[in-house]
């Protein structure tokens, strides 16, 4: 396990990061790699500053959750290849794929979230807000036309995009592309009189997002378990707008 935040200083060339040695050495390898990779970066990181930063010439560190680093180094190889500007490879470009597959999201807004992996979620609110208007309208586009994958497919992004936005207001970094870290937010951040409400969302839309691989619902399957996530979706987006209103209030002043 990865016991500490990994963060490098874009001025000062600040490294700190520490490795749980008794892990497996198929596990404890690539996580060593790449932080041994970052770490031979990090003067390219001071020379190109501006590369990353709209400000050159102060001190930043570019934070990764211990987390991320530990389950999905890979991802994290991406983030740092995408900010660095460098190309992606096959098997990064199949990366990003999945990831979009997993989430529901377009492959350039998965591009664009990891661009920002190390941004603070609460700087990320608008964007998400974004993103769940968006997949929500393009879902019940597709649903007007009769295309139930398509509509299935871009509601589960919608979902997705939706707790995201939540827990950006509340200032929590979530891996969106994970169905179990996204419960495991749901059971942990969200509000005891919420969660249930929450999960139900979380699990019946995730139906709608098998369907559009499997294409396994009947047309009235669809159209009741649709009915179900809209309502579900109307009634947790009131109370996330509601904080959403309260956050952007206390921006003001």
């Amino acid at each position: 396990m990865i016991s500490q935040t990994f963060g490098i200083d874009l001025q000062y060339a600040f490294l700190a990061v520490s490795l749980d040695e008794t892990l497996p050495k198929e596990v404890l390898n690539p996580q060593r790699e790449l932080l041994e990779e970052w770490k031979g970066t990090t003067e390219d990181h001071i020379a190109k500053g501006g590369k990353i930063l709209t400000l050159t010439g102060q001190g930043t560190t570019y934070h990764i959750s211990p987390e991320l680093i530990h389950e999905w180094p890979e991802v994290v190889t991406i983030s740092m290849k995408l900010i660095r500007r460098e190309e992606l490879n096959k098997c990064d470009k199949i990366w990003i794929r999945e990831l979009a597959i997993a989430s529901g999201w377009r492959e350039d807004d998965i591009v664009d979230e990891l661009e920002n992996i190390s941004v603070d979620p609460s700087e990320r609110i608008e964007r998400y807000k974004t993103l769940f208007e968006d997949y929500y309208k393009e879902a019940q586009d597709h649903k007007e036309r009769g295309d139930t994958r398509q509509a299935g497919e871009k509601i589960w992004g919608a979902v997705t995009a939706l707790i995201k936005l939540y827990a950006s207001i509340k200032g929590i970094p979530i891996i969106h592309w994970s169905i179990s870290k996204l419960d495991s937010f749901i059971e942990n951040n969200v509000e005891e009189k919420y969660r249930k409400l929450f999960r139900d969302l979380l699990d019946k839309a995730h139906v709608l997002h098998e369907h559009f691989y499997e294409g396994h619902l009947s047309p009235k399957g669809f159209e009741e378990r649709w009915k179900e996530v809209v309502d579900l979706i109307e009634k947790v987006k009131e109370i996330v707008f509601e904080y959403y209103s309260k956050a952007a209030t206390r921006t003001a002043e």
